[in-house]
């Protein structure tokens, strides 16, 4: 494949995906070697600069604003004709151009540095041509290391972990870590949406963090209704019913979540990893939230199987990345109800991905001799496996330890 060709490639993708179009935007223009390949990448970095959507729609508007041929577009299509190619094959071709872009500027210096010896240059004048080009290799790979006089304390420093306002689950796992993927797996009923909606509350009031809620179970209006049903400890339906009697509470947690609290209903996958980039590269969002995957669509793929590995494979990634916790919710398969005891990881729905990709996978249980609900911690990579007794009152959405006074609750107490 020539370099043109691998130029025309990129640039043929970043024109029908941002994702793609904001990989290309972080690129130099020495690594294209054409004209109209140099041409096409100014004017998406422009369109992704400025906010833009990336189409070819917008790139031709683009180019007539700025009195550019257009018949380029064709030159690049005309090339790079074929299949798309998904995200993370793109970037490996971006890697594949920087590496050939880098070995022609490597000659080039070499034959510059030899015109210069010859013609008598200062050893300075020599260092600082091969120092800039050197300088250019830490766009293509990219390592960290344990710097000199780094303490412990520093290193942990970015990686610090948030409580979840439960004391007994805090003891096991010690609170949520950034850069990690939390599932929380129940069959429907458990209460997997009252414990997503409580962490939200806990890390937004006490930590002040920045959340994105992907929710395809319930809407705006009903989670922030369940949210301050818990925290004021009146009924659902009553806030639902006469939400003027409830005004002033709510203008009070309004307060609190504003600017922190960011919602979607979005089922496609990419266009919800679009928007959690966009806000990480903006330094927009501290958690991310998906409940839940299974209700999720990847387009592109066949199975279940195929659609949960992408899922749960791009979370851990983004994850790992932007050093935030990702908190996934999912379904339990149906042979968990056909026995008794406590769910274990292979109930996990569908796809073993979710027990691999996930570090952390908690389990929302109701045990019938203790009459309460139980969060089973049943994968921990950073530390132990254990249960946590919970009360988790459904007539508030509220979840708290449970005190040794409270009276246990019954299991037709489910979540609706």
């Amino acid at each position: 494949m020539t370099r043109e060709t691998i130029e025309s490639i990129i640039l043929f993708n970043a024109i029908s995906d941002q994702e793609i179009a904001v990989m290309v935007s972080e690129m130099d223009e020495d690594d294209f070697s054409k004209s109209h390949t140099r041409t096409l990448y100014a004017v998406i970095v422009s369109l992704v600069v400025n906010g833009g959507q990336v189409s070819l729609p917008t790139i031709k508007a683009e180019m007539m604003r700025l009195n550019m041929n257009t018949e380029l577009l064709y030159k690049v299509t005309s090339v790079a004709q074929g299949e798309p190619v998904l995200g993370e094959q793109c970037r490996t071709l971006i890697y594949q151009l920087k590496e050939i872009a880098y070995r022609t500027r490597m000659m080039e210096m070499a034959d510059t540095v030899k015109t210069m010896i010859e013609s008598g240059e200062s050893v300075d004048s020599v260092d600082k041509i091969v120092e800039n080009v050197l300088n250019e290799r830490t766009h293509v790979i990219s390592y960290d290391e344990i710097k000199d006089g780094e303490t412990l304390e520093e290193l942990h420093r970015g990686s610090a972990s948030y409580k979840t306002g439960l004391h007994d689950l805090d003891m096991i796992i010690g609170g949520i870590e950034r850069s990690i993927l939390t599932t929380i797996a129940a069959r429907p009923g458990m209460g997997k949406t009252t414990f997503m909606s409580h962490l939200i509350d806990q890390f937004i009031m006490n930590y002040g963090l920045e959340v994105y809620v992907v929710s395809l179970e319930i809407n705006k209006a009903q989670l922030a209704t369940r949210i301050l049903s818990a925290r004021i400890e009146q009924k659902y339906s009553d806030i639902r019913y006469n939400p003027k009697r409830y005004a002033a509470e709510f203008e009070k947690m309004g307060q609190s979540y504003r600017g922190k609290f960011k919602f979607s209903t979005e089922n496609n996958f990419d266009r919800v990893m679009e928007t959690a980039r966009y806000l990480a590269r903006h330094r927009h969002i501290d958690v991310l939230f998906l409940d839940h995957i299974g209700l999720t669509k990847v387009p592109g793929t066949k199975t279940a199987i195929e659609r949960l590995s992408r899922i749960t494979g791009d979370l851990k990634q983004f994850a790992l990345r932007y050093n935030i916790p990702v908190i996934e919710c999912s379904q339990l398969n149906r042979e968990v109800e056909k026995r008794t005891g406590p769910p274990v990881l292979a109930d996990l729905r569908d796809c073993g991905s979710i027990e691999q990709d996930s570090n952390l996978i908690l389990f929302i249980h109701y045990d019938p001799e203790d009459r309460c609900r139980k969060i089973i911690v049943s994968k921990n990579n950073f530390g132990p496996v254990g249960e946590a007794k919970v009360d988790m009152d459904m007539q508030y959405f509220k979840m708290r330890d449970v005190p040794a006074y409270a009276p246990k609750r019954f299991e037709d107490e489910r979540e609706v």
